[in-house]
């Protein structure tokens, strides 16, 4: 066992955050490359509060809105930036209007004019769906193939092999599980549907672009009762409340939902992205939500946070062994350091006892991966 003390808590991604984005910042031109961005949009981005970036620039051609006690570690590119209070940007900002709350600051520079349009949107290749209907209720391996709709429903696992899949809808249920292992292709024609605490992630630690999800978000056709055929608007792409999604996502004619306390790891290009409340959102597989100072306890001379709990992991684990812990004390993964082995869960708890009632339940769980579990302390 790795000799880690137990009041050891790591943080200094935001930091690290801020370093890569000023060795990362490119001035004002056309990007042919956009690999560096976590969220890319035609029109409009919306990020709620308490909402963090933890890697990752941001570029969108017309309006970015980031609203109050957000953080971004990543450079923004915007025609017009809208900045609420309390937020903090760790990193440049490239625009041609600014609006900025006084209590709100960005530690890079600042440039301006910015010539429109800042990026185009790639385009996704054209492909065919097939008729075949897949429901998975509980835990299923799927080969690539056409299909019509795939569907996992609640709590129900399905494991797809590398390949391409071309589908009009996916389903993702309340709770259920999407695991893939090596470079895997999903293109979707209508609807992809992503319900709460649903996990989509590497098996193993694949760069999250690993997974593609490509969403044409074509108008479905209804049969009217008189044989009349009407076109449907199309269905925004949506990810629920409290799930936890690996993949490059690609909607160029679609906005993007993600719901609140949804955690997305990767690349989303959408022509419009709406954030919920509390999010976090990284580029890389190393990411972390800060701690909230307003959670410290003291127990016994030790001051930690009330609500946190940090997981010890053995070699070769990955985000999904972190989201199953993170489930059984239905927590939100809020940081993973990939290459230490090391994960951070956010609880409900709000005392001591509770807290430490969460960490026995994971040491009792006997989860072979798992070297320690304890509060996440801090150094004074």
């Amino acid at each position: 066992m790795r000799k880690i003390k137990a009041h050891l808590i790591v943080s200094g991604l935001a930091t690290g955050g801020l370093i890569l984005a000023a060795l990362n910042f490119t001035s004002q031109s056309l990007f042919s490359d956009l690999d560096q961005f976590v969220l890319v949009a035609e029109s409009d981005i919306h990020i709620a509060q308490n909402t963090q970036v933890s890697s990752g620039d941001i570029i969108v051609n017309g309006r970015l809105r980031i609203s109050e006690n957000d953080v971004i570690n990543g450079n923004i590119f915007s025609d017009e930036i809208r900045i609420a209070e309390e937020t903090q940007i760790n990193g440049n900002a490239t625009f041609n209007k600014l609006h900025l709350a006084d209590n709100s600051g960005i530690l890079g520079t600042t440039s301006t004019p910015v010539s429109l349009p800042i990026i185009k949107l790639p385009s996704i290749p054209n492909f065919s769906a097939g008729a075949e209907n897949v429901t998975v209720e509980g835990e299923e391996t799927l080969g690539p193939g056409d299909f019509n709709i795939i569907e996992v429903k609640d709590g129900a696992r399905l494991t797809l092999n590398p390949g391409i899949y071309n589908l009009n809808e996916l389903k993702l249920k309340d709770g259920s599980k999407l695991f893939f292992s090596a470079t895997t292709v999903i293109n979707i024609r209508q609807t992809l549907d992503i319900k709460n605490r649903v996990f989509a992630v590497s098996s193993t630690n694949l760069d999250p672009t690993a997974l593609t999800v490509n969403v044409v978000s074509e108008s479905k056709v209804a049969d009217k009762s008189k044989g009349k055929r009407e076109l449907k608007d199309a269905q925004p792409v949506t990810i629920g409340e409290d799930s936890f999604i690996s993949a490059r996502l690609l909607a160029p004619s679609a906005k993007v939902v993600f719901g609140n306390r949804a955690t997305f790891i990767g690349q989303a290009i959408a022509k419009e992205i709406q954030v919920g409340e509390g999010a976090v959102l990284g580029r890389e597989n190393a990411f972390e939500k800060e701690s909230d100072p307003e959670k410290v306890v003291e127990d016994q001379g030790v001051k930690f946070i009330v609500n946190e709990i940090v997981v010890l992991f053995g070699e070769g684990a990955a985000a999904g062994d972190l989201l199953t812990v993170a489930d059984l004390v239905q927590g939100q993964a809020t940081g993973f350091l990939p290459d230490l082995g090391i994960g951070k869960i956010e609880v409900t708890t709000q005392t001591v006892d509770e807290l430490n009632s969460l960490i026995d339940l994971i040491k009792s769980s006997n989860n072979p991966l798992i070297e320690e579990v304890i509060p996440n302390a801090l150094i004074l």
